[in-house]
């Protein structure tokens, strides 16, 4: 038996809907679904109450479904896991014997604002007892987050009419000890008898500690070969306390490690593993749960439903892909005149990640509660890194083309100076700028709007208020946002056929692995850290791409002292004579930077106190820098220098 409803139901089982023949109840998103989809065995409500409470087993593709069940069906057992999963403090309790030392408290909003939080042991988190996704879940790791964490709670309490109260109940909440570890979601079911059967396992990542999103979930059959023997038997032993049977559950994870742990080496030991929450009737939200069509070839819900049991063994299976779901985020507040071109999106995927084989190219279905969906893809497992993955899912505005948008008027005047041929150069090049302060976010605008196609923003600084003065994403709007992302959306409001890629993270030689130097045309150094930037310099060598570095602007008030040079010819600039010695050093033979020539200005004697780490700066040097450096890429680029 089964039953759909809002708010999303995909095109892959639309599909499977109409060719097996099962049972759905003729609700009216199913009237609706089947006008589409010819074919659809729609039956009674009458009917399908018969079979549930016969003990047919049920699925369901959201949990708005449940409302109906819970007030039609007298099949007692069901009602009762239904309830139990939906009351994360009722289901805390009956785990607890797996994790006696997980602290919980339940209470009601009132309590929760009134909560003393001298005695809550940091971090925890906040969420609601009947809950669904991430609504209204929140992470506090002090007691100014727990403030605000309570401020934003009190607004989303007041959207919650969007679900019915059995799928988010904002009338008590549940505070628990933050677990900390590898998240993983699990499409599972128990059997006729209470066995643990295991569908599909997505790891579930974040950016950090803050991110509570669902934005990032990925499998493989590498990572069900080696999981599902461990968190099968967790599964065993937890249903001795729950007592699930003929039940489907999407259920949340995490594997606590140890230092420099791997995640699938932990969950060995299932004292590691610890349960979040059980999702009842339903495998994993909007599309993820096609994943398993995917990436295994089952339909997870037919295996549920016809009591097919996978198995995972088998080495000679794993096909070195990773198949992965990836939420896009929308923006946070629409242009008028703009709409989400799904052309673009796949244009800009492509040139960025060509490896990508999407799983299946149509549209989805329109936004659903602020989030737009990614189509399915593979990849090479040796290629997938969760960095790139976020750089691909923040900021929606790179995709929201202007309705009447005329690209060609938007370079008129450029063409008349380079040519088309010049022109064309830009839009295959992709550049990565690296530091989006004062010098490199005007860098980054003046490539954008010069038509260069791809631009990877890197730095995981974020808008301060002291950065009004010279950057061009600084405003008292975009104070306290990540710097990456405000660049991404002026970019997409310059030029909307520029692809952006966000990495928000600094550039250290730790991490060099994870960029891709011999995919850039060109590399833009606007970094500040030395030890950064020669390992920037060295890994462009390594490469042979083009790199172009800046050296000091701070203390400085002319702008025309700015020259082009090898860093071999370089004088006066302290930074430009510390990177001469370790590039000298390292047998680097040259380096085309800018630098000043322009002695650096002493603090006024007010300032003196001030820390001598930080420079003073004014508007007009740093940006001027910055056209400086977008300027000599360009023309690298196209061929148009002297």
């Amino acid at each position: 038996m089964i039953i759909i409803e809002a708010p999303y139901l995909s095109d892959l089982m639309a599909h499977w809907l109409k060719t097996s023949g099962h049972p759905v109840l003729a609700n009216d998103f199913a009237c609706q679904a089947a006008k589409a989809n010819p074919g659809i065995h729609l039956v009674s409500s009458e009917e399908a109450a018969q079979r549930l409470d016969a003990g047919e087993r049920l699925y369901t593709n959201s949990e708005n479904a449940l409302e109906w069940v819970l007030g039609n069906t007298c099949n007692q057992p069901l009602r009762d896991s239904i309830k139990l999963c939906k009351d994360k403090a009722a289901m805390r309790a009956k785990l607890a014997p797996l994790d006696p030392t997980l602290f919980y408290r339940e209470c009601s909003w009132d309590e929760l604002r009134q909560l003393d939080t001298a005695g809550l042991p940091f971090p925890v988190v906040v969420k609601p007892t009947v809950g669904f996704i991430s609504f209204g879940v929140h992470v506090a790791a002090n007691a100014d987050q727990w403030k605000h964490a309570l401020s934003e709670l009190s607004e989303e309490v007041a959207k919650r009419s969007l679900y019915p109260q059995s799928v988010i109940d904002s009338s008590t909440f549940i505070v628990e000890g933050y677990i900390d570890g590898q998240e993983y979601a699990v499409d599972v079911y128990f059997d006729e008898d209470g066995k643990p059967v295991i569908l599909d396992i997505m790891q579930h990542d974040f950016r950090d500690q803050d991110d509570t999103s669902d934005h990032l979930y990925y499998t493989s059959h590498a990572l069900m070969r080696h999981a599902v023997p461990h968190l099968a038997a967790w599964f065993e032993e937890a249903n001795r306390f729950l007592q699930f049977a003929d039940f489907c559950s999407h259920v949340e994870l995490r594997v606590s490690l140890e230092a420099d742990q791997a995640p699938l080496e932990a969950m060995k030991d299932p004292r590691n593993i610890h349960v979040i929450e059980f999702n009842p009737l339903r495998f994993a939200g909007f599309c993820g749960t096609d994943l398993g069509y995917f990436a295994h070839g089952l339909y997870p819900y037919q295996a549920y439903l016809e009591n097919q049991k996978p198995t995972w063994d088998d080495a000679s299976a794993d096909d070195g892909l990773t198949t992965a779901f990836i939420v896009l985020e929308a923006p946070s507040a629409q242009k008028p005149g703009r709409s989400f071109s799904y052309p673009l999106f796949l244009e800009q995927l492509r040139k960025t990640a060509p490896e990508l084989e999407l799983c299946d190219e149509r549209p989805l279905n329109p936004a659903i509660h602020g989030l737009s969906g990614f189509p399915l893809f593979k990849v090479p497992t040796s290629h997938f890194s969760t960095t790139r993955a976020f750089g691909l899912s923040v900021c929606a505005n790179q995709y929201f083309a202007p309705v009447a948008h005329n690209e060609e008027d938007q370079h008129s005047r450029t063409r008349m100076l380079l040519g088309e041929d010049a022109l064309e150069r830009l839009r295959q090049a992709h550049v990565c700028v690296f530091g989006v302060g004062g010098v490199g976010g005007h860098a980054a605008e003046a490539l954008a709007r010069a038509g260069v196609g791809t631009i990877t923003l890197v730095d995981a600084d974020y808008v301060a208020e002291s950065n009004i003065n010279r950057q061009v994403i600084a405003t008292w709007d975009t104070i306290g946002r990540p710097k990456v992302d405000v660049m991404a959306e002026r970019i997409a409001d310059i030029n909307p056929h520029c692809c952006v890629i966000a990495r928000k993270c600094f550039y250290l030689p730790e991490g060099r692995q994870d960029f891709d130097f011999a995919s850039y045309d060109y590399v833009v150094d606007a970094i500040d850290t030395v030890t950064a930037k020669i390992d920037l310099v060295m890994a462009a060598h390594e490469t042979a791409t083009p790199i172009i570095s800046a050296m000091g602007a701070g203390n400085k008030l002319d702008p025309s002292r700015f020259e082009v040079a090898d860093i071999y010819s370089t004088s006066v600039c302290k930074l430009a004579k510390v990177m001469r010695k370790e590039l000298r050093a390292r047998n680097i033979p040259s380096l085309k930077c800018v630098y000043s020539r322009e002695e650096p200005l002493k603090p006024s004697p007010e300032q003196e106190g001030a820390s001598k780490r930080v420079p003073g700066s004014v508007s007009f040097v740093p940006g001027a820098m910055g056209l400086i450096l977008a300027g000599e890429v360009i023309r690298d680029l196209t061929n148009s220098g002297d």
